[in-house]
C-alpha cells in the first residue's frame, strides 16, 4: 500500500504541464526526487492519460489506481508466467493474499495486456510448487477391510443427514445410528469371501468367550449367532463396495449368508 498522497490530480497536471523534467515534476508536487517516486508520478501520469511528449522518455509503466503503489512491469511478467492462478501471481509478488491485492494486481495485469491463458484457478501455494511424494504409498489391502466397514457405514447415513453414535463401551453393535422411527442398533460385518459363482459369504456372529449359547471354536472362546434383542440391523460391507442392511428379523439364528438375489431388496444405494 502506498503513503497516503498530498497532493491532487490538479496539481499533477500543473506540475507535469510546466516541468521540464521528471525530477521537477516531482518536486512540484512535494516529493523528493529518486527511482520510487519517479515511477509513482509516472504511474500517476499513466492513469490520468496526461501528454508528457515534452518530458525525457522513460520506459512505459503500469497506470496507478487508487493510490495504489504498483509493481514494475517485469516483476508482474514473471509472477504471472510462473503462476496458475491470481492468488499465485499475488504470493509470487511477496504480497498478502486479500481483496484488495487481488483487485490491484488483476486490474493491473489485465490494463497491460499480459498473457493469462495458463491460469487453472485458485491456487493458494506461493507460486508453483515442484512435486513432493506423499508419505502414503501403500495400496488399498483386501486383509484391511474389516477396518473399513464401520467408516462406510457411517458415511452412508450421514451422507442422507441421520446422526450417528459409537457405544463407549464393548457392546453387540457397533453403531447407534438416528432413523425415521427412532435410534438403530447396528452391527457392522464386512465380507472378501467369494463363492466359485462370485457371489460375496458374509458370516453373522459374533465371538464369545466363557460359554454361554455358542460353538465353541477353541478351548476359552467360541462363537455365536445375534439376536433381536442385541441388534436391530446388520450393515454389511464386500470387498466389491456392496452395501447392505439387513434387519435382524430376516436373518437371525444364520451363522451366515449368500448375498444373492433373495438379499437384493437390501442392498444400499451408493
Amino acid at each position: 500500500m502506498g503513503r497516503p498522497r498530498k497532493w491532487t490530480d490538479e496539481q499533477l497536471r500543473e506540475a507535469v504541464a510546466t516541468s521540464s523534467s521528471w525530477n521537477e515534476v516531482v518536486r512540484k508536487i512535494g516529493r523528493k526526487p529518486n527511482t520510487a517516486s519517479r515511477r509513482t508520478v509516472r504511474g500517476h501520469v499513466a492513469r490520468l492519460g496526461l501528454d508528457v511528449s515534452h518530458l525525457p522518455p522513460l520506459p512505459e509503466v503500469e497506470p496507478i489506481f487508487s493510490g495504489q503503489v504498483t509493481v514494475p512491469r517485469e516483476d508482474l511478467q514473471t509472477a504471472v508466467a510462473r503462476s496458475r492462478s491470481w492468488a499465485e501471481v499475488i504470493r509470487c509478488l511477496g504480497q498478502d493474499v486479500n481483496g484488495s491485492a487481488y483487485t490491484r494486481v488483476k486490474r493491473q495485469v489485465l490494463a497491460s495486456g499480459m498473457d493469462i491463458s495458463h491460469f487453472s484457478g485458485q491456487a493458494w501455494g506461493s507460486c508453483r510448487l515442484e512435486a513432493e511424494g506423499l508419505p502414503f504409498a501403500n495400496g488399498k489391502k483386501a486383509e484391511d477391510l474389516h477396518r473399513v466397514g464401520a467408516v462406510a457405514a457411517g458415511q452412508w447415513f450421514l451422507a442422507r443427514g441421520y446422526m450417528v453414535a459409537l457405544p463407549l463401551e464393548t457392546t453387540s453393535y457397533d453403531l447407534v445410528v438416528e432413523s425415521d422411527e427412532g435410534f438403530k442398533r447396528i452391527q457392522v460385518k464386512t465380507t472378501r469371501t467369494l463363492q466359485l459363482d462370485g457371489k460375496h459369504i458374509v458370516g453373522l456372529t459374533k465371538t464369545q468367550y466363557g460359554g454361554g449359547r455358542c460353538t465353541v471354536s477353541a478351548g476359552r472362546h467360541g462363537s455365536r449367532t445375534y439376536e433381536a434383542s442385541e441388534i436391530d440391523y446388520f450393515f454389511i460391507y464386500t470387498s466389491h463396495a456392496e452395501k447392505y442392511l439387513i434387519p435382524i428379523g430376516v436373518v437371525e439364528n444364520s451363522r451366515s449368508i449368500v448375498l444373492d438375489g433373495k438379499y437384493a431388496q437390501y442392498r444400499l444405494p451408493d
